[in-house]
Order: structure tokens, then sequence, then C-alpha cells
């Protein structure tokens, strides 16, 4: 008589079983949030209710300063009419859906023989904790940076595989809310996408011109005056920043070169800084931007004869870390830019086959990814991220990942398109 094998759940069901556990558990995390409230979000809703009765959005918030565009503020003026309790867990959704979207964007562009090599959960696991960290601290804080991160990688998507028109003003109005794809724009006109690039510029002209349909044009041109001196990276404001929560080069370079005392205020600081060294680190940090953006043109012009898709999120991801980088004022919750560069670095360390030098610039960079992952104070507690931030180890492990993503442009130039 046969014996009767024992049915047991297999992996493949186990793991979408934990999933839909774990899309639970992130619905009532997020909603708790939500409901707790964070900073950053109430910011916006506050812009957004004083867009409503007309007062000045740049002005007498009692959460934090706000930066954004005045075409933001009225987008968030019917959210910010609701309960903001309700507000802020509709606006927790909102993020876990387009880091959902941001993911299979990702996905897409990867080679299906890189990501095939390997089981699903595998790559979905890696991506989780590559990401986790900074997106819940986007979740706990209400921040924009995944919506910004949409933006930025729809948009793109839509211009090289969907609709130009789409895509055009998807980073116009990503740019006019926080000026980072501006960078992607430039990117498109140098990658041809000739079209494209003038479309961004005529939906950026609408998108600056659409709130004058509510206040009038004259209150609309006061509103873009006060934003573009709240913002512009050019004043004193911008030269260099002595904030540990910053990794962006303006904050990086000054932890390095500048011996600080602790007894004076940061104006009198600035000042007595750029008068002692005349002004050569304000210099030091625009020739280390030129070079940032020399390495992406580099790289888009030894693409440009490749079909891989791969190529391109290559490019991307730098486009994301030079963005990180070039503009200030760059936080640590914005470390969600660096996910894609990681998942490529991975990648590409699991398929070294010898030891080679590249091999080990890889691990170590790996080894840094892994540490901001893990850079909670929950984690591995307050002193040590005191530390970590204090050195800006997070600026210095974006230039390590803009490194790698030039050191192994080689091994995806020989891909085949998908």
């Amino acid at each position: 008589m046969k014996e009767r094998k024992t049915s047991h759940p297999s992996w493949p069901k186990r793991l979408r079983t934990a999933g839909w556990i774990g899309l639970g558990l992130l619905t009532v995390y997020a909603t708790l949030k939500g409901i707790k409230g964070g900073n950053d979000i109430n910011v916006y809703l506050h812009a957004g209710s004083q867009f409503l009765t007309g007062e000045d959005i740049y002005a007498s918030n009692p959460f934090n300063r706000y930066l954004y565009s005045p075409l933001f503020a009225l987008l968030m003026a019917p959210l910010s009419a609701l309960p903001w309790a309700v507000a802020r867990v509709i606006w927790a959704f909102l993020n876990i859906g387009l880091t959902y979207r941001c993911y299979f964007i990702i996905k897409g562009l990867i080679h299906s023989e890189r990501w095939s090599a390997r089981p699903n959960w595998f790559w979905n696991l890696g991506f989780i904790v590559i990401s986790f960290n900074a997106f819940n601290h986007n979740l706990i804080l209400g921040q924009m940076t995944v919506i910004i991160l949409w933006m930025t990688l729809e948009g793109l998507q839509q211009i090289f595989f969907g609709k130009e028109w789409k895509g055009a003003a998807l980073l116009a109005l990503g740019m006019n809310i926080k000026i980072i794809p501006a960078l992607a724009i430039f990117y498109v006109f140098f990658k041809g996408r000739y079209r494209a690039s003038f479309l961004s510029g005529a939906f950026l002209i609408g998108f600056l011109i659409l709130p004058s349909l509510f206040t009038g044009f004259q209150e609309n041109m006061q509103m873009h005056v006060r934003w573009l001196e709240e913002i512009n990276p050019s004043g004193d404001r911008y030269a260099w920043e002595d904030n540990t929560g910053c990794i962006s080069l303006n904050c990086i370079l000054p932890t390095y070169f500048l011996e600080k005392d602790p007894n004076v205020t940061y104006k009198v600081l600035v000042d007595t800084v750029i008068m002692d060294l005349g002004d050569s680190l304000v210099w030091a940090i625009q020739g280390a931007r030129l070079l940032i953006l020399l390495g992406l043109l580099w790289l888009i012009h030894s693409h440009r004869k490749s079909a891989a898709t791969e190529g391109l999120l290559n490019e991307w991801s730098l486009l994301l870390l030079a963005s990180l980088l070039i503009f200030p004022h760059q936080m640590k919750y914005s470390m969600l830019y660096a996910t894609p560069a990681i998942v490529l670095i991975w990648m590409t360390w699991l398929e070294q086959k010898r030891r080679t030098t590249s091999y080990w610039f890889l691990s170590l960079v790996l080894l840094f990814a892994l540490v901001t992952a893990l850079m909670g104070r929950d984690i591995i507690g307050h002193r040590t991220v005191d530390v970590l931030d204090h050195f800006r180890f997070m600026g210095i492990a974006i230039l390590g990942f803009y490194l790698s993503l030039l050191l192994i442009k080689r091994s995806l130039e020989g891909l085949p398109s998908e």
C-alpha cells in the first residue's frame, strides 16, 4: 500500500501569504502614523489652507518653513479642507502606492535573465531591506520624496517607452514643485528627445501661470518671487550648510575642511568662513558639482550606442544621485533616490566571478548601503547615528554609489535590449 504524502504549502504560496500579511501590517502602520501626524505633511496642509484663505504661504507657518511652489499649495488645498488626520492617512497611502509603482518601473528596466537568475523573493526582500529605512523616515514625517521620485521615474519611463507628453508633464510638475527633476529635463535634452524637452518647458510655463486663475496674475507673480528667494541655491543660506541631517555636497565638504566654533552663531560663522577662506570653500563646492555633472554627461555619451534598458537605468540612477549631491539641503530621507543605484550595484556584485579590485570596491560600497539601511536610532543607537551623521556618512555613501555606477557601466553595455 502506497504511503500517502502529506501536503504542505509550497514556498511560493507561503511567500504570497507572508506578502499579504506584510501589506496588511503596513496598512495598519501607515494609518496609525497618519493619524499621529508627521511634521512635514502638516507644513504642506497649512500652506494649502493658507492658499484657500489668501494668506502668505511663505510666512507664519507654525510647523516649519514652506519651501515649495504656489502650485503645490494649490494642489494641497482640497486635502487641507479635510480633517487633517484623514488627510495624513490619504497622504501615507499615496506614498505606499507610488513606492510600489517605482518598484515596477525599476524592475521593468532590469534585464529579465539577470532578474530570473534568482527567485523573486530574493530581490523583493532586497528591495525592502535597501529602501525601508528611508521609506519609513518619509512615512513618519509625511515627506514628499516618494512623490518626486515617482514623478521623475514615471516621467522618464513615459518619455522613453510611453507617451512623451505625459512624461514631459510629470517632469515639469515635479520641477515646479521641488526643482529636483530639473536635472532630468536637461538629461532628456542631451539624450536627443528634443520634443519632450520642449514640451516640458511648455508645461512648466503653464504650471507657473496656473495659480493665477485663483489668485490673480499679480499675486501669483509675487508668490513666485517669494518662493525663488526661499530656494535660491546661490544665496548665502545655501553657500554651505552645517546640518547633520543633510547629505548634499555643500554639507559634506564643510565637515572635512572647516574647523567650526560652536560658540558663534551660524550667520556669523558663514561670514567668517567666507572672509577667511576667500570663498575657496564655495568654489570647491561648485567645482565638485561640476565634476558630478561631467561624470553624468560622460556616462550618457558612452551609452549612446547601447540599446540595453539597464543602460538607461544606470543613467537614471546616476541622475538621481547627482540630484542629491548637486542641489542643496537634500536630507537623509532623500536616500530613497539611491535605491535604483544600489540594486544595480548589488546585481553586478553578485555576478562577479573573480575577486578583483572592482569586486572589493563594490563590496565596500554595499557595506555602506547596508549601514545606511540600518541607520535608525532604534536599531544602532543614538550615539552611533550621531557619529555617522557628524561625518556625513550617508553623503559619503552616495559618492561611493556614484563612482560605482561609473565603474560598472561596461558590464551593462553588452546586455541586449528588452
